[in-house]
């Protein structure tokens, strides 16, 4: 069915974009503590 695979398309799409947006802060938590260190 079509839709579903849209449905999916959207979601894989959005779990990339999260996974992209937790590894950014990620990022961003380590050169704190580096910094604080």
């Amino acid at each position: 069915i079509p839709g579903d695979e849209n449905g999916s398309l959207s979601m894989l799409e959005l779990f990339c974009l999260l996974d992209g947006w937790l590894y950014e802060m990620h990022q961003d938590f380590v050169d704190i503590c580096l910094k604080m260190c």
